[in-house]
């Protein structure tokens, strides 16, 4: 049955309804007795705020996630593919330029605000909320800072905790609160909630971090179970949902329940260690199976009148930002004026009919590609060189799901089609969201050079991987610039590539990580790239320096490679443009490394091969 919606058009008599996200953290389809009767599975346990907003609003039952927290949020804010932010899974920010969802809402007249886990970079500052569209934040940038500052006053990576935790708001006052994380955050909304301005409409991403590990509930939740690691999660789950019934009562209260569009929902599917939380489906956290990124997923719109619906459309997290302004008959636009192109699609409106024919997911060590038309899904995962795991599933009517057989000749020949029908398709995605778009001007200073802007945190060589490729011919003797030194890429004190017609060399280095190569022959083509992974001691809870390395590839070829360690990237000036000379032709920024078997994708814009 549809449900009864509003038309919230310019000319709508109704006022812009408020806006309600909450966000579970590690949480499983089965957690709750919100799916009960679509799976006819028993529930880990009854969460009665949230099975009565799902009872009065509609619930997902094919709702798609990306495995691991960060790229999930990156998905949830951008409504596009956390890899083409570089998030697989984990990246240092959202560049300026990428209008989140919080930014648009501000453009439509909304007062903003973020509460609890960020998880969308916690080091560099133009990655914090207050940077992405957030007039006010509360809560902790990374679940490694919860235990606080070092003797010093520094802030280090630490295990984190629920208990008497440090938090940072929007002018970034850190300091320590009394009480359990859950209750904190929860008290915080509510005010936000009961002191709101009427007249405003306002926005609410309410981020847990329960049912996360570790698995500490406040006591008086802990009384209500047994002692054990099953009885623990049960109780961060029943103090999760009772933050949410303070919330929804706090909206009731005030009178704002009806006005109020409620969207609750988990980052990825729970861990599933100690008790069945994904249920009927196999696999958990950090893994492509059903049970990593199959999420509840419960809305209740604004004056919805009827509740209770199943919708069975494959949706994602990426949908929830087109959804949203198509509700609000809302164009998205970024600073330029241009046309945000959205990944997700406006899928979840009750009267809609869109979803996805196919979802991709990327992270380090592992691929997805799901094929709605056929029913199947492709799980690769890898270490190092090699493949540890490779399996087609198959779903049928009633979202049952289990290996395709390979068992006999004809059933490996079906699964190799199949294979390589999904994998096809993952390819040429892959291709295209590594490609980083950025914004390329003649200067206005030096002819000779090509001013570089946009996508900072990808064309920043300050994420855990990195990569940038240019052509080049080094100039022959009779040419004005052949025994001299041309700068042919440069980013003030972070990049610079440079050829020496004197030695007829290459040199190039990334945060003073060398590489270089000589006798480059003159008049020849050559397709350069910089590859690289690069880390500081935010990048380890240990507070250790990872080594970092940085790759010169040559048509190719590995010609050279060099490693060392940087001390912090915090403070690395992000929105520094990139220079590059005209003699750099077809310079192109990745998300991710470029090694060899990668390279098919930096000849695509290669003049040497044209």
């Amino acid at each position: 049955m549809a449900m009864p919606l509003p038309l919230l058009a310019a000319d709508s008599e109704q006022p812009a309804p408020n806006i309600l996200l909450l966000l579970a953290d590690d949480m499983g389809l089965n957690d709750s007795g919100i799916y009960q009767t679509d799976f006819e599975q028993p529930p880990v346990m009854s969460l009665p705020a949230l099975e009565e907003l799902a009872e009065q609003g509609v619930r997902y039952t094919r709702f798609y996630t990306e495995s691991t927290c960060s790229s999930s949020r990156a998905a949830l804010l951008t409504g596009q593919y956390p890899a083409r932010h570089g998030f697989t899974p984990v990246a240092r920010g959202l560049s300026p330029d990428v209008l989140t969802l919080a930014e648009f809402l501000q453009q439509q007249g909304y007062v903003t605000h973020h509460v609890g886990k960020w998880h969308l970079g916690e080091i560099n500052p133009a990655a914090f909320p207050a940077q992405q569209g957030f007039d006010s934040s509360f809560g902790f940038l990374g679940q490694w800072f919860l235990k606080g500052p070092d003797k010093q006053g520094n802030k280090r990576l630490k295990a984190p905790t629920y208990y008497d935790p440090w938090l940072e708001d929007e002018r970034g006052n850190y300091r320590q609160y009394e009480g359990h994380l859950t209750d904190i955050l929860a008290d915080h909304s509510v005010e936000l909630i009961g002191n709101a301005d009427k007249t405003q409409p306002w926005f609410i991403y309410h981020a847990f971090y329960a049912p996360h590990t570790p698995l500490q509930p406040a006591q008086r939740y802990q009384e209500m179970f047994p002692d054990t690691k099953a009885g623990r999660y049960q109780a961060l789950l029943a103090s999760l949902d009772g933050a949410t019934a303070k919330m929804l009562r706090a909206l009731q209260e005030s009178g704002q329940w009806e006005n109020t569009l409620i969207i609750f929902a988990s980052d990825n599917g729970a861990l599933a260690k100690h008790v069945d939380s994904n249920a009927p489906f196999g696999g958990g956290k950090n893994s492509y199976d059903e049970g990593g990124i199959r999420a509840p997923l419960v809305i209740k719109w604004p004056y919805q009148t009827e509740g209770g619906e199943s919708v069975s459309r494959v949706v994602s997290i990426m949908d929830i930002y087109p959804s949203i302004s198509d509700l609000l008959d809302a164009e998205v636009s970024d600073e330029r004026g241009e046309e945000v192109l959205f990944d997700g699609k406006a899928a979840l409106l009750p009267d809609s009919h869109k979803q996805h024919d196919s979802l991709k997911h990327l992270t380090f060590g592992a691929l997805s590609v799901f094929d709605r038309d056929k029913e199947h899904r492709l799980v690769r995962e890898w270490s190092g060189q090699s493949f540890t795991r490779e399996e087609v599933f198959y779903y049928n009517e009633k979202t049952e799901v289990w290996p395709l057989p390979r068992s006999d000749e004809s059933e490996q020949k079906d699964w190799e089609k199949t294979q390589q029908h999904l994998f096809g398709d993952f390819a040429d995605w892959r291709r295209e969201v590594r490609k980083v778009p950025v914004v390329k001007e003649q200067s206005k200073d030096d002819k000779e050079q090509v001013v570089i802007t946009g996508s900072d945190f990808l064309r920043t060589p300050v994420n855990p991987a990195f990569a940038v490729s240019f052509s080049f011919v080094p100039p022959e003797g009779n040419q004005q610039k052949s025994k001299q030194q041309i700068v042919l890429l440069e980013q003030s004190e972070v990049l610079s590539a440079l050829y020496d017609g004197n030695t007829q060399s290459l040199q190039a280095q990334v945060h003073g990580i060398t590489v270089s190569i000589d006798k480059l022959e003159p008049g020849q083509c050559y397709n350069v790239v910089l590859s690289g992974e690069f880390y500081d001691r935010y990048s380890s809870v240990k507070n250790i320096t990872r080594a970092s390395f940085l790759h010169l590839l040559i048509n190719g070829e590995v010609v050279a490679f060099n490693n060392g360690e940087i001390e912090s990237l915090a403070e690395i000036d992000i929105s520094a443009p990139t220079f590059a000379d005209k003699e750099a032709k077809d310079v192109s920024f990745y998300a991710g490394q470029l090694l060899p078997h990668d390279l098919p994708v930096a000849y695509e814009a290669d003049s040497c091969r044209k």
